[in-house]
């Protein structure tokens, strides 16, 4: 999908490039109608990358819909099999308990049968005929057979109940270890995730002798899992971020602004508008802030209707699914992201944003006054991503049809973040 994109980047420059030329080659005689030609080839561009957005959330969210399927689907079977593993043991127990009161139970009538005839016996022993002697003989040897044929059935089934509570007993443990192989892909899959986000904060590859193995005992693992914690306390890029602030970049683009003002929407890559490469002397760009401004042909600001809600402008912000960076070593990498959206606001006054009220606005640039500003709550930050100017975001002005666009012909990104600087041999 990542192979799609360029296509469209190079439906972008044969607009900029081969329809310029016919401008060129007629004279601007027929400028109207290459404007309109060059605005549908962008906006088939903007289409086809939202498209590409847009399959690659649908993509992300079959993954993990997979996943927590299988992740379910597993714990549902652990489920059944330990509770039926558990009632087959209680059962083996239960029967071993039967099989024992059993096996005293007979023991004890044979064994008092037997006694019975003996005592009987000697009662009679002095009077008795020898034929009633060979008869108590007879009777005697019949119930000490019984006897010992029972006690070795009774011997039998009792220890045929142990071996059934051992056997029941070793399927749980093998359940169990079935289902620590199941536990222990889940920490494979958390290494992973460590592993990209450690790469995404510092470039750095993970080691791979610390990976988890499906052998390892779970002691082995805990320790691994403890040795990752350590290392993401002192994980640190290959160089110092620096802050950096109010970088303004500039989109003419006729395409994007005619889409900002009949759509009230465009899709923009801002790296794209870096027309001096500023942004190639620099490593590990992050974006915290997006700010916004609109101009004229004369390069004056678009009026905002007034300065209350409803009167701003505002606009709603879409980080991009993927986006591009460098490391400190220039090679170029490329990043999934999520979905984060953010807002950023302002309003015009006749002062040029002198009047400024104090401490109620984010910032005073000496143009205009910003009421809200691209930038996540510190709070949140450990679970949205920053991205870097490479990459498609998209722009919503809300409510864009209650303003007068009709002068727009500029607009500015203003971008805060942090990067690192590149040494004069790796620029």
């Amino acid at each position: 999908m990542a192979k799609v994109g360029p296509k469209f980047d190079e439906v972008v420059n044969l607009a900029d490039t081969r329809v310029d030329a016919v401008d060129a080659m007629t004279n601007n005689d027929i400028a109207g109608d290459t404007a309109s030609i060059q605005f549908a080839m962008k906006q088939v561009t903007s289409s086809g990358n939202r498209l590409l957005e847009e399959s690659s959330k649908f993509v992300d969210a079959v993954l993990q819909l997979a996943v927590f399927a299988n992740d379910l689907k597993m714990a549902e079977e652990d489920l059944v099999r330990a509770t039926e593993e558990v009632n087959r043991i209680e059962e083996a127990i239960d029967a071993f308990e039967q099989e024992k009161e059993d096996f005293w139970e007979n023991r004890e009538k044979d064994q008092q049968e037997y006694e019975d005839e003996i005592n009987k016996m000697k009662e009679e022993y002095d009077h008795m005929t020898e034929e009633r002697r060979e008869e108590y003989k007879k009777t005697i040897t019949e119930l000490y057979n019984k006897y010992q044929q029972n006690f070795n059935a009774g011997l039998a089934a009792f220890k045929a109940s142990i071996d059934n509570i051992i056997e029941t007993i070793h399927n749980k443990w093998i359940g169990l270890k079935n289902a620590s192989m199941g536990q222990r892909s889940l920490i494979l899959i958390l290494f992973m995730d460590y592993c990209d986000a450690k790469f995404y904060h510092s470039f750095q590859v993970c080691d791979e002798s610390l990976s988890p193995a499906m052998s390892d005992t779970f002691d082995v693992l805990l320790k691994k899992l403890t040795e990752i914690q350590l290392d993401a306390i002192t994980d640190t890029p290959d160089g110092a971020p620096i802050d950096f602030k109010n970088t303004r970049l500039t989109i003419e683009d006729r395409s994007k602004v005619m889409s900002l003002k009949s759509t009230g929407e465009m899709q923009v890559n801002i790296a794209e508008y870096d027309i001096t490469d500023s942004f190639l002397h620099f490593a590990r760009i992050r974006l915290t802030s997006i700010d916004l401004r609109l101009f004229d042909a004369n390069g004056e600001l678009v009026p905002s209707p007034g300065i209350n809600t409803g009167e701003t402008f505002l606009f709603y912000i879409t980080y991009p699914l993927v986006f591009n960076d460098r490391t400190t070593h220039t090679e170029e990498v490329m990043f999934l992201g999520q979905k984060v959206f953010c807002s950023s606001g302002y309003y015009t006054t006749e002062d040029g944003g002198a009047s400024c009220p104090s401490g109620y606005l984010s910032t005073n640039d000496g143009e205009a006054c910003q009421t809200e500003s691209c930038t996540i709550d510190e709070g949140f930050r450990s679970t949205s991503y920053q991205p870097t100017p490479d990459g498609t975001f998209t722009i919503r002005l809300v409510d864009a049809d209650k303003f007068d666009l009709d002068n727009l012909a500029r607009i500015d990104v203003i971008l805060g973040g942090s990067h690192i600087p590149l040494g004069k041999e790796q620029a």
